[in-house]
């Protein structure tokens, strides 16, 4: 089978399955597709046998995927567990059909991505991971201003659609983390 059928298997379905990537970690995203548009897919992620936030992933960086024994068993729990119903995309999400679109979205929203790109330098390929509020989206980039691991703010990034090779929100650490920054940090820079 190939991927863009596991895509529709695992959306149509209420799926779980584990998709593998090209990223230079070569991480790996297992959960259920709740959407599929041209360049992109978000996942439902599972953590532990437990929904942990949404993963948006651009097609590009997806290269295949285990849908074997240890996913049966998932999926087998996660319907005795009844929380399969809840494997649904946000309304505010279904009806965007580009990053960029998402990113209006979230702005719109005022949700706090996180956001790993991947880059190269001197040393090869690397990633970067930034968490923060949106503050402009542009055809090509768009900004963030984000903190640090230590809960300090950081400057304001511009990143490029094309670096991205994944978004994510409601997990426990974005969505942690980022309560903790609006009620301490200080204000966000005007946009």
């Amino acid at each position: 089978m190939d991927l863009p059928r596991q895509f529709h298997k695992s959306l149509e379905n209420q799926w779980l399955t584990r998709f593998h990537t090209n990223t230079p970690d070569e991480d790996h995203f297992t959960g259920v597709v709740v959407l599929v548009q041209r360049s992109f897919l978000v996942l439902l992620a599972d953590r532990e046998l437990a929904w942990d936030g949404f993963e948006i992933l651009p097609k590009r960086i997806l290269t295949g995927y285990r849908d074997g024994e240890y996913e049966q068993r998932a999926n087998a729990i996660h319907r005795f567990q009844g929380d399969i119903d809840r494997a649904v995309c946000p309304a505010w999400l279904s009806g965007c059909r580009t990053l960029g679109d998402v990113l209006l979205a979230m702005q719109a929203q005022d949700v706090w991505p996180g956001v790993e790109v991947a880059f190269e330098d001197d040393e090869g390929p690397d990633t970067a991971f930034y968490v923060g509020p949106i503050l402009d989206v542009r055809e090509d980039e768009f900004s963030i201003h984000c903190y640090d691991a230590t809960g300090d703010w950081e400057a304001v990034y511009d990143l490029e659609y094309d670096d991205v090779i994944r978004l994510c929100f409601g997990d426990n650490y974005t969505t942690r983390f980022n309560a903790y920054m609006r009620a301490e940090g200080p204000a966000r820079p005007a946009t």
